[in-house]
Parts: structure tokens; sequence; C-alpha cells
């Protein structure tokens, strides 16, 4: 099956899956389906929105084919040098045999939640493989939970390393209980930290406009190795959960920076080194004339405030943090010259302010926060634009909801920006 896979996927082009129009009605598309046939009544019921079902049926086949160029050692994307391929294409060589159906099946379900709910896809995604069955393959039981696991988690990877989430996240995984069936082995939780990493490799690439450089690897190797750190401490939840508190404390200038896409950009010109980023950061703040910034700096202000933040995990919040930094939404690079504004950092000291007003300091609860009301941050106009003041934000974030989710031991935070939609 692999073999027939593997050479299907070489008579494919990116080109044929990025420009294709109707892919759900081509013979490529009914071909691929002969080999994953479970998907059929998922792809009937999942087709409501035929743009989305366009877009997520050629995502699948677009990281399917990165995988396989990684696999073969063939060199396809210009910003990554040879070595850098080398290097991704060794990580995917200690899978092999059946373990590279493992990857293979992963590229296959995860995203087909988004057929049914885009913003909570990745569980979606592992609903829909449990409901239907979908890992009725001849694998072990403990590969089929990691699969699910690593579906389930998905984003957690891409989104620690662009400042959406921090270390924290991994509190989801220790207080899951179908995921203690890896956490207490080693070999499992690692081989699952391991498939996050490549997942993520891949799975940025499925998208034609992505770029990915050789600084990836660096920072990918360092969020693995302390994802692995932290998850070795599993038997002592509480000392496990302040490793990753302390881990995320630490990397709070980082996860700042992800607004200005520090996790892009950082090292591909001489200039633009992390420290730059840094900067930037830093002269939003001694430029402020809020109250609240008055005579700090970026290290202050990181530990009068923002710690609490380490606890809260922002979905799909990237667009809207680099358009409270720019005044807009823009995949760039960072202008040297430029300067960033302080809302980015106020955002996030009044989200800090919220969340101890709302709670106890004490509590170890994670907090996912949403932010929702504007369906396309990317298209805001400038009316929309210049209504995001800091009163504004402020307000929203002191009149969001909150919910407990008492079975997950999480909160639910949703900053809801509709009105915003007014401003058009």
């Amino acid at each position: 099956m692999l073999a027939a896979i593997e050479l299907f996927f070489n008579e494919i082009s990116f080109q044929w899956i990025d420009y294709s129009t109707n892919v759900s009605e081509t013979k490529v598309f009914h071909n691929f389906i002969e080999f994953f046939p479970n998907l059929r009544p998922i792809f009937e019921k999942g087709n409501t929105d035929h743009a989305e079902f366009e877009r997520t049926i050629k995502h699948i086949l677009r990281v399917i084919k990165v995988y396989f160029l990684f696999s073969q050692g063939i060199y396809f994307h210009k910003n990554l040098s040879q070595v850098s391929h080398n290097k991704i294409h060794e990580k995917l060589r200690k899978f092999s045999g059946i373990e590279t159906l493992l990857i293979l099946l992963i590229l296959v379900y995860h995203d087909i939640g988004r057929l049914f709910d885009k913003k909570e896809h990745p569980m979606k995604s592992y609903e829909l493989i449990k409901s239907y069955n979908l890992l009725d393959y001849n694998i072990d039981s403990i590969d089929k939970l990691i699969i699910l696991e690593v579906i389930h988690y998905h984003l957690l990877f891409a989104t620690i390393y662009t400042g959406e989430s921090s270390f924290y996240g991994v509190y989801s995984l220790l207080n899951n209980v179908e995921f203690n069936e890896i956490i207490k082995n080693e070999e499992f939780r690692n081989k699952f930290v391991d498939l996050l990493e490549i997942f993520t490799f891949i799975d940025i690439l499925g998208y034609p406009y992505a770029q990915v450089y050789d600084h990836y690897l660096k920072y990918f190797d360092k969020i693995n190795l302390i994802l692995k750190v932290i998850l070795e401490g599993w038997e002592r939840k509480n000392i496990a959960l302040d490793l990753a508190y302390d881990y995320s404390i630490n990397w709070i200038n980082w996860r700042l920076a992800g607004a200005l896409r520090i996790f892009q950009f950082v090292e591909t010109e001489p200039e633009l080194t992390v420290e730059l980023y840094f900067q930037k950061l830093e002269e939003s703040i001694t430029k402020s004339n809020h109250s609240l910034l008055n005579q700090l700096d970026l290290k202050l202000v990181a530990r009068k405030f923002l710690k609490p933040t380490c606890k809260a995990q922002l979905k799909y919040a990237l667009g809207f943090l680099m358009i409270l930094a720019f005044g807009k939404f823009s995949r760039s690079k960072l202008n040297v010259k430029g300067e960033i504004s302080d809302r980015l950092i106020l955002f996030w000291t009044f989200l800090s302010q919220e969340m101890q007003k709302r709670v106890l300091n004490t509590d170890i609860y994670l907090w996912n926060v949403y932010i929702v009301g504007i369906k396309n941050w990317f298209g805001l106009n400038q009316n929309q634009l210049s209504s995001l003041t800091e009163e504004y934000i402020q307000n929203v974030i002191n009149n969001a909801s909150l919910e407990l989710l008492n079975d997950k031991k999480e909160y639910n935070l949703v900053l809801d920006f509709k009105a915003l939609n007014n401003e058009g």
C-alpha cells in the first residue's frame, strides 16, 4: 500500500495541487480516495462549504507530497539549505517500516475536522477518527493511540513556536487520562514528541505560501527537548507543571515577538537578530504614554504583569497580534527602522490583569483564550483598524465571557470583537 501511494504522489506536482480548480471532481482525487475509502462518508457529509472543502483537500494532498519528497531526500524548498533538507530527511528515517504508516495516517486524517468545525478542528478530527473507526489498520493499539493524540494536539508544537501558545499547554496532556498510556512510557512519549515535530515541519509546508528557513530546525530542536524534559516528570504532575510554567516565563520575550514574526524571519538577514526583535518590543514600552507602562522596561513588564499569561493559550490569534503590533496584517519581514505599537504589550497586560481578577493567583488551570467576532482579521478596513484602540481592547477583555470546563479543569475566555464590524 505504501509503495503504491508513494508512486501515486510521485506523479502529482505542487503546481497541479495548488492551481487546480474543483480538485474534488478530478480523477486524482477519486484515485486518492481509493487508498482511503473510509474517508468517503466524511467527505460526503462535510462538503457543505465547497471552498473550505477544496482548501482542506488541497492541503491534505500537499502535505503528503511534501512528506514523500522529504522521505526520498529530494531537495525542493528553496528557503531551506540542502543541509537542512538532509536533517529533516534523517528525522524521517528514524521512523521506518510500519512507523512510516503512522506518519502517513497522521497527514491524511489530521485536518478532516475542518470540514465540520474550523476553530476546534484538531479535536473534531480526533473525534471523527474514533467514531468512524478510521484507524482500522494492522498496527499496534499504542501506535493507534499515538496517531490519535498527535492529531488531537497537532497545533501545540507550531503555536509554541509562533507564541500563540506556551509550554504550559502540556497541562492538557497531563490531565488527559487517555494520554497516560503514552506518557508513562519514555519510548512512547518521545515518539509522540518526535512525530509532533516532524508533522509540524510538513504541515507548515502544506500551504503554498509557506516559507521555512534553516533556523526553524534549531528552534524546533529546542522545543522538542523542552517538551520531553517536561513530560518526563509526568508522575508528579504539579512539579511538571511548575517546570512548564518556568520554561514559559523564560520564553516570554520570544512569545511576544511572535507578533513580529520572529519565528519566521529571525536570522534570515544579518540585522534580523533575536536582540533586534526584543529591542523593538522594548522601544514600544519606553515610548508608550500609557500609565501602566510608564518608567518600565521589557524585563519589568514581564515580571510585573505577564507571568499569568503563561497559562493562556491563544486560539488562532497570530493575525490579531500582528495587527496590534503593526496596525495591519502582513507576512513581510520586520522593518529594521520601523516602530511597533504599544497596543501589543498592553493587550497582554490587560489580559493578565483580567486573569488575575477573575481567579486566584494560585489557580493552576489552563486558559484557552478565543478571539472572535471578526471572520477575517486580514480584511479589516482602515476605519476598523483605527477603532482597535487600547480603550476598546481593554473593554473587550474586561467584558469577556468566562466558562469553567469542570471535566478538563480549564477555562475558556472569549474575547468578542464583533463591535468592530460596525466600523466598516
